[in-house]
């Protein structure tokens, strides 16, 4: 019998002009393989993820987001710009260097390696973990955003 599956992350980095704690806020999908079963985050799960984020924020929402197909979706291009709390800048194509977020996937990925698990329960259970440890390391969080080069200042 052939197992399948997958556990996908969408997450974001959140940092506030002028300081305050750094934070990392996310939201795990896990595609069994079964018939009919969501493989992926969509249009649905994007506007959720970034209207749990906006009010858990409790502020305004500058994205910046990489340049993934879905990310430039017009359907999800279209209420993202009705959102008057959300404000989204593109990165060039193929520059992870400048995304944060890439920072934490790469500290995700260092931290569960050679790990032997049984399944796929397993998996989530780990990198729900190793996510958690992620969130109580401000340090490591700003860490990414620092390894980017941005700044909030102008130039």
């Amino acid at each position: 019998m052939r197992r399948r599956g997958r556990v996908n992350v969408l997450g974001a980095a959140c940092f506030r002009p002028g300081g305050g704690r750094a934070r990392f806020v996310y939201r795990l999908l896990t595609w069994r393989g079964r018939k009919g079963e969501r493989k992926s985050f969509g249009l649905r799960e994007y506007r959720v993820f970034l209207t749990a984020l906006h009010q858990q924020l409790r502020a305004p929402v500058v994205l910046v987001w990489d340049n993934i197909n879905v990310h430039k979706t017009p359907e999800l291009t279209e209420w993202m710009e009705r959102q008057e709390w959300l404000r989204v800048f593109h990165l060039p194509r193929y520059a992870p260097e400048l995304n944060a977020v890439e920072g934490v996937w790469s500290l995700l990925k260092r931290s569960i390696v050679n790990f032997l698990l049984a399944g796929l329960d397993e998996l989530e259970a780990l990198v729900r973990s190793r996510l958690k440890q992620i969130q109580y390391r401000p340090d490591a969080i700003i860490g990414c955003l620092t390894e980017t080069g941005l700044t909030f200042a102008p130039p």
